[in-house]
């Protein structure tokens, strides 16, 4: 055991009796699941009558049973595997007569048939359904038998649980609507008490009628934002959601309504200096707003207020970086400003609908003192600004959706490469001139631009680059442009990515400029080629390490040994972009990196203090940092170049 002997070292450690045995013998005070008799008593009040006959399973040390009984609820019976207990309670409730505690193991009952009226469960099937295998099922099948077993036809199965996505799915495939019974669902979550828990109170009434085919219905207390529904709407919400033919309805239902107690709970509170993103999903899973609630020290100005972002905007360092955000705050004269992206991919049709769309949720992230108010809605004058979708499709593999559209910023107009899988992320972009077409001499991606500086004043003879990671093919074509000597080799393991680079980016192939379908791991390995630049600008799949550039194959040993083995001997650079805001993540990258460079010169470069992308260059050789040339800088086609060249003053060399 662990945690002052009330946790197992393993969760399948709550489905044996040894556990238990240990668990009461250690603990002798009443041990209250899910809330005390304070907590639960509307619920089980409601549903149970004093003449009921009432069976508790796996009643544990709990004061729920004597709660029931003095609150005129005689007839119960509570059973519990574990011996210790049954006997510590018989002790303990001996002057609540009519009262009976029996040993039994709750998969197998001893009771007759059709005995009970209400059969209670406080905790008991959660530390049955301890994970989601096959042979937990089996016994979690086993008992949900014996449940209907015994109760008469009318009862009811009362059920307290934290309501895991698999065990509610368990339970409402084992309760079916279409099988006789009807699930009403509640919660007993309590948001004074600033817990994130959202413990469900789950009633199910056996009735005789059946249905010919599976169909799942649930009558919820609760909206889709957790708050407690009056009477009134109880109806009309059972008709909105929670019906058809399978559980998925009524566990997104759940799982929204405890995603917003979360955030309710934890944004109860203005805390100067937070910075959170979140994301709010359409009724089929998509995102389609991103939230950032941004606090600011300043206790004149008002609680809370809402920013709509229009479209085009949303890479302004105001909506983006995070000192932006707060001076955006300032300027709104806000303590907490919620920062509102609209994402691409989805419809929407002008300003006041979608401040009416975001009204709705706004005050799940307003701290506690202005949930009850009206939270000002504020945006850039009258407009959603102009967004256009010009093409979507599908990428390979299960990397899922793409999307091209065009937006109009500062009177200019831009084309954008979006995954769907993320996006509040721009995989591309590019300024498109007067006629349409692709402006390919001006990087809109500072960290691009970070790239051809260092570059530029890293080394000075550039024959040969190797790109892995086209995207929009930018970065490979603006080598051509501002290093017109060298050759460019690019590298894309997505053919629909080079598709869409040649259609909507007017990247254009020749001589110097060769694009080939690959892995880029396995190209470099194997080829014998030389490069004076190797790029890694590639995307990682995985968002569960933290690092969002590159994937962490890339950043192995072994692999930069083999990158570091392909580039020229003097002035060989490798460049990378690293996107991670996980110190973690960032730290062992820079560790691997320095083991295999570790013996040259290593930069690092961050287009601004804000942004999460880093660029690394390491060299192999005379590395040094040099006067960018000025041919370069009458041609390099980014921003004012003032702005460009200051970033070879941020140009940190690394000591690993």
């Amino acid at each position: 055991m662990s945690g002052e002997g009330l946790l197992p070292l393993d969760k399948d450690g709550f489905r044996t009796r040894q556990y238990w045995e240990k668990f009461f013998k250690n603990r002798k005070s009443a041990f209250e699941w899910y809330g005390g008799w304070s907590e639960l008593r509307p619920f089980l009040r409601n549903e149970i009558s004093n003449e009921d006959k009432v069976l508790i399973v796996g009643c544990g040390n709990s004061d729920l049973s004597a709660n029931l009984y003095d609150a005129g609820v005689h007839g119960i019976t509570n059973i519990d595997f574990s011996e210790r207990v049954i006997r510590d309670m018989r002790r303990k409730c001996r002057e609540q007569t009519g009262m009976s505690w029996e040993v039994m193991d709750m998969t197998c009952m001893r009771f007759e048939s059709g005995v009970f009226n209400v059969v209670v469960d406080k905790g008991a099937l959660d530390a049955l359904a301890s994970s989601d295998s096959d042979s937990v099922l089996h016994e979690v099948n086993k008992f949900f038998d014996e449940v209907k077993r015994v109760l008469q036809a009318g009862g009811k199965y009362i059920c307290m649980s934290l309501g895991q996505d698999y065990l509610l799915k368990w339970l409402l495939e084992g309760f079916p609507t279409s099988g006789g019974f009807l699930t009403e669902i509640s919660t007993s979550a309590d948001l004074s008490t600033g817990s994130e828990y959202f413990p469900l109170v789950i009633s199910i009434v056996k009735q005789a009628m059946k249905l010919p085919r599976v169909f799942f219905n649930a009558k919820f207390s609760f909206d889709q934002t957790g708050k407690v529904l009056n009477k009134n709407t109880h109806k009309e919400l059972r008709k909105m959601v929670v019906a058809g033919p399978t559980t998925d309805p009524i566990v997104a239902h759940v799982n929204r309504a405890r995603t917003a107690h979360r955030i309710r709970s934890s944004l109860g509170c203005i805390t100067p200096g937070r910075l959170e993103e979140y994301e709010l999903r359409d009724h089929d899973g998509r995102v389609r707003f991103s939230l950032t609630v941004v606090d600011v020290n300043s206790l004149e100005a008002a609680p809370c207020g809402v920013f709509i972002v229009p479209h085009g905007r949303e890479r302004d360092w105001m909506f983006q970086n995070g000192e932006g955000m707060v001076d955006l705050a300032g300027n709104c004269n806000v303590q907490r400003l919620i920062v509102v992206k609209m994402m691409p991919g989805c419809e929407f049709i002008g300003l006041n609908e979608v401040k009416d769309e975001v009204s709705a949720t706004v005050p799940n992230f307003a701290p506690k003192v202005s949930r009850s108010d009206r939270i000002p809605i504020m945006s850039l004058g009258s407009s959603l600004g102009s967004r256009k979708e010009v093409h979507q499709g599908l990428l390979l593999g299960d990397m899922g959706e793409f999307l091209i559209e065009e937006v109009e910023v500062a009177e200019s107009q831009y084309r954008r490469l979006i995954f769907l899988n993320n996006p509040s992320v721009i995989q591309s972009e590019a300024r498109l001139a007067q006629d349409g077409s692709v402006d390919s001499k001006h990087l809109c991606f500072e960290y691009h631009q970070a790239m051809l500086t260092g570059v530029a004043s890293l080394i000075q003879r550039i024959e040969r680059v190797l790109v892995v990671g086209l995207g929009g093919g930018a970065l490979a074509t603006a080598f051509g442009h501002f290093f017109p000597n060298c050759s460019v080799e690019v590298v894309e393991l997505d053919e629909h990515v080079v598709g869409v680079a040649r259609k909507y980016f007017d990247l254009k192939e020749s001589e110097k400029l060769k694009v080939s379908i690959g892995d880029g791991l396995e190209a470099i390995a194997s080829t014998s080629d030389l490069f004076d630049v190797i790029v890694i600008d590639v995307d990682n799949k995985d968002t569960s390490i933290g690092m969002s550039c590159p994937p962490p194959a890339f950043v192995s040993v072994g692999f930069l040994k083999e990158l570091r083995d392909k580039l020229t001997a003097g002035e060989g650079l490798m460049v990378m972009n690293v996107a991670t805001r996980s110190k973690d993540a960032l730290d062992s990258c820079l560790e691997n990196v320095g083991r295999v460079f570790g013996k040259e010169l290593l930069f690092k470069l961050k287009p601004s203090a804000d942004d999460v992308n880093m660029v690394l260059f390491a060299g192999r050789g005379n590395t040094k940092l040099r006067a960018v040339p000025v041919g370069l800088r009458e041609t390099i086609g980014v921003k004012a170049w003032e702005d460009t060249i200051a970033m070879v003053e941020d140009l940190e060399s690394l000591t690993l």
